[in-house]
């Protein structure tokens, strides 16, 4: 099944580590110190993906799985 990884950086383009990310309802994964994350085994289809900071708003956005995804989210003010 595909895999869904990327990077989560801040207003400025920094790395931003101890991210929650969420992909519908089911799969979940944390960025590590450098800023990556990534989810295995999601299944084909459409899903919102969600990342939570402590100190940021949350960001979602609509995805569609259909192989393995490399993304970049932003995240600030």
């Amino acid at each position: 099944m595909p895999s869904v990884c990327g990077s989560v950086l801040d207003h400025n383009g920094n790395p931003l580590s101890s991210v929650s990310v969420v992909i519908g309802t089911f799969w979940v994964g944390f960025s590590d110190e450098t800023g990556r994350f990534c989810i295995n085994n999601v299944k084909d289809g459409v899903y919102k993906i969600c990342a939570l900071h402590r100190n940021y708003p949350m960001v979602c956005e609509e995805i569609a799985v259909s192989g393995d995804i490399e993304l970049s989210i932003q995240m600030g003010w």
